[in-house]
């Protein structure tokens, strides 16, 4: 009878025991080198193949639940940014719109957008904004949409829009291009500066009239800035002076070579006191045209104003010799 061979039940136990998850379990090899010394180097080297496996496996699944961990990390980044997107799309004061940049059709406005056309959200949505006559010139938007599809971005654009009344409304037009499911889109920021085009007419228009006043002004009228130079002087001065207005324009009033010298400081306090608001009463002066006559002039001085703040001084000065010379003859006549 045949003595039980140990080696059989060193093989079952080690398949127990790679089943039960132990890859290390190996089979002692004999030095018989028989059919069950083979089977026993077979399953050794399964072992050895599923040990291999199974590592390959954990760093696989480890390195899954990295990426899986990184996706809804991504995942919550991009909520919060879509959250934050829609907070600042939804409060803009501006108008922000979404459309495509092919036709034109509107993906999505704001209530800033409703407020500046005079549409509701649910009359453009779907449509056109050019069959919605938005555009006063098409051809102004297909440079517009020429330009963001070489640039990606265009910025503070004036564009003129109608609105839904037919009104016409001057605006900043900014806009970049973005790729939405494959396709382009257009986000638009349009900020309706109505308002400021008008105000600034109306300074444009105030700062010609007060030119046109200045120039045609009888009075020799000057205007010195902070630092005492002259910015503005007008024919009337030119003509009292006999100094050019591009001559006397740059140059500092103490500089000035018609006052006489000692009168220097008492004009620069004058100045200064004015800088500081302190406004004197209508006083008298004498200086010396560019010939050297001299004349004497009754002087106004005052400061001019910006936003409350003193920007520069305003003197007019009258030039009153031949009164003060007939004043002074009557009195000589008098005398005699």
């Amino acid at each position: 009878m045949n003595k039980k061979d140990h080696r059989i039940e060193d093989i079952i136990k080690v398949i127990e025991d790679i089943a039960t998850g132990n890859y290390l379990s190996r089979i002692k090899i004999s030095d018989r080198k028989d059919d069950i010394d083979a089977i026993a180097a077979g399953i050794n080297m399964l072992a050895e193949e599923v040990k291999d496996k199974v590592a390959l496996h954990s760093r696989v699944s480890l390195r899954l639940a990295e990426i899986i961990k990184q996706l809804q990390e991504s995942r919550k980044q991009q909520l919060k940014t879509e959250e934050l997107f829609r907070k600042v799309f939804e409060s803009s004061p501006d108008s922000v719109l979404i459309s495509t940049a092919k036709d034109g059709i509107i993906k999505d406005v704001n209530p800033g957008f409703c407020r500046l056309s005079g549409y509701s959200r649910e009359d453009v949505i779907g449509k056109s904004g050019l069959k919605l006559n938005l555009w006063i010139d098409h051809k102004e938007r297909e440079k517009i949409v020429n330009k963001l599809q070489n640039d990606g971005v265009c910025d503070s654009v004036e564009v003129k829009f109608r609105r839904k009344d037919g009104i016409i409304r001057n605006t900043l037009y900014s806009a970049v291009i973005m790729d939405i499911d494959g396709i382009l889109h257009i986000l638009s920021i349009t900020k309706d500066i109505t308002e400021i085009k008008e105000i600034q007419e109306e300074l444009l228009n105030a700062k010609e009239r007060y030119e046109y006043l200045i120039r045609t002004a009888p009075d020799g009228i000057t205007v010195i800035d902070r630092e005492g130079t002259i910015i503005i002087a007008n024919d009337a001065f030119s003509n009292i002076g006999g100094y050019s207005a591009n001559e006397l324009i740059g140059m500092n009033l103490a500089k000035f070579p018609g006052f006489l010298p000692r009168d220097i400081p008492r004009y620069m306090k004058i100045f200064k006191g004015v800088l500081r608001d302190q406004i004197p009463k209508p006083f008298e002066i004498k200086w010396k045209d560019k010939s050297g006559h001299l004349h004497v002039s009754d002087l106004h001085v005052s400061p001019l104003k910006k936003d409350n703040k003193i920007y520069a001084v305003q003197a007019i000065t009258r030039d009153i010799t031949e009164k003060v010379q007939f004043i002074d003859a009557l009195k000589s006549s008098e005398k005699q």
